[in-house]
């Protein structure tokens, strides 16, 4: 066996080792140490000679309370969002670390306190809101974040097309909004062609422009005047695929026109 290196007396930290007391279930050798604030400890001869223990937890214990309550928020949801944003930042092993710090996405010196990152971005609105950087390229700084509810979040996505209109650029879904469309018709204007001016402002014919469709009415195309369904058989297509696409607002040209897709079996 080997000999036992006498530690007694020694003081390692804040803690001072004050007798042998046995092994471990790993073997190793074990000392009853005294710390400053009193409390008696067992720490390992290894853990006291390479500095790793250094107290029994009450500085620690101490540091940590000092550096989470200065700000007497560290239970609030916005110190949850500041640890989450530092995390995906910062931390390799954070599941959402590829879109984040992976790709270069970073956080402003001062932000790397929470007091000054509150001071900065303010309490959230609403129970809705969480942290959004304005332009998904750039860091976390306090000009490109701000407070935002999930559905403009998800407006910005990088995934998003951006559309420039009218001095202005959002996405697609907030320019139907603004101008009382639905997505999938303004959608489908652009894929046809359509300038955005006229795809955003053309009105929409009054028989499916609301959700009390008619499958009954009559469309006139070309001179032609026929129903629903037999349109949808000129086309071959359903009825009920033609019904489903006026139902969202595609015009009837657009409907007729657009290839079904094949669902792979």
């Amino acid at each position: 066996m080997r000999t036992i290196m006498n530690l007694s007396s020694m003081k390692f930290g804040f803690l001072t080792a004050i007798e042998y007391s046995g092994r471990s279930g790993s073997n190793k050798p074990l000392w009853k140490c005294l710390c400053e604030c009193g409390s008696i400890k067992i720490v390992s001869s290894q853990s006291l000679t390479s500095g790793t223990t250094k107290s029994c937890g009450c500085k620690k214990r101490a540091f940590l309370i000092k550096y989470t309550t200065k700000h007497g928020l560290s239970k609030t949801p916005e110190y949850g969002i500041w640890c989450a944003m530092i995390s995906r930042c910062s931390c390799v092993n954070n599941d959402a670390y590829e879109n984040y710090g992976g790709r270069g996405i970073t956080i402003c010196k001062q932000w790397k306190s929470f007091s000054q990152f509150i001071h900065d971005m303010g309490p959230r609105p609403s129970t809705q809101h969480t942290i959004e950087r304005k332009n998904n390229n750039q860091g976390y700084t306090p000009e490109n974040c701000i407070w935002a509810t999930r559905d403009v979040q998800l407006r910005n996505t990088r995934r998003n097309k951006q559309i420039s209109y009218m001095g202005k650029t959002q996405c697609l879904s907030a320019w139907a909004k603004e101008f009382g469309i639905k997505v999938s018709l303004f959608r489908h204007r652009l894929e046809r062609g359509w300038d955005i001016k006229t795809a955003l402002s053309e009105p929409i014919h009054p028989i499916y422009a609301t959700n009390t469709y008619n499958p009954k009415h009559l469309f006139t195309i070309n001179g032609e005047t026929r129903c629903l369904a037999e349109w949808a058989r000129q086309y071959n297509m359903k009825r009920t695929t033609l019904s489903s696409r006026l139902k969202r607002g595609i015009d009837i040209i657009a409907a007729l026109e657009t290839p079904v897709q094949q669902r792979n079996r």
